[in-house]
């Protein structure tokens, strides 16, 4: 029996006491007559050992150090996904080129990126591919490997890479054109404020 079971024993026993000595008066009045074991039941010790079990029970349901821990929730994590399929040939290209995209576009200075530029990229790298990707992933997973099922998905893969590969190509371009600015405009104020006529070009 653990020790939380022995308080609850000890405190039940102390309250049904408690509960006597105050009931047997109510339906017997008088007391002093009815017994030796009425007497007793009806003394100050009794009185003091039940109200001392009530609370040395209470405190060892409480506070019981052997006691039954509260089981940890367990942690179920979801299966793991299975190996990426093998893509053809197009599909392959057009991985590998947009992937090349996303590398330049994260080794871009981040005063070349306009603000605007930074937040379609954003949703490309972060939202748009891996959610593509994921689809993908989980349409080939339905269907055999070298089929001419595979295969279409696998085109239609290519293609929508290719599109995001061509807004990414389009949001570089901008970034270039826009830091090729910034240095035209550095170039033309060092040029005016410190002229040299004997420059040689």
């Amino acid at each position: 029996m653990t020790i939380r079971a022995q308080g609850h024993f000890l405190s039940t026993i102390a309250f049904v006491l408690l509960a006597m000595r105050f009931a047997v008066p109510a339906v017997y009045g008088d007391v002093s007559d009815v017994g030796p074991c009425t007497t007793l039941l009806m003394s100050t010790p009794v009185l003091i050992l039940s109200v001392l079990g009530i609370i040395t029970g209470g405190l060892a349901m409480i506070f019981d150090p052997f006691g039954a821990q509260p089981q940890k929730i367990r942690q179920t994590l979801p299966p793991a996904r299975g190996q990426a399929p093998a893509l053809n040939s197009e599909a392959q290209v057009a991985t590998a080129q947009i992937d090349k995209l996303v590398a330049r576009f994260h080794d871009l200075p981040e005063d070349a990126v306009p603000m605007d530029v930074r937040i379609e990229c954003d949703a490309i790298v972060d939202k748009h591919l891996p959610g593509l990707r994921s689809a993908h992933h989980d349409a080939r997973s339905t269907v055999a490997a070298g089929s001419d099922d595979a295969e279409v998905l696998d085109h239609d893969f290519a293609q929508s890479l290719n599109r995001l590969s061509a807004t990414l190509i389009r949001l570089l371009d901008n970034c270039g054109e826009n830091a090729r600015g910034r240095f035209e405009v550095e170039q033309r104020f060092i040029e005016m404020r410190h002229p040299d006529e004997g420059l040689s070009v």
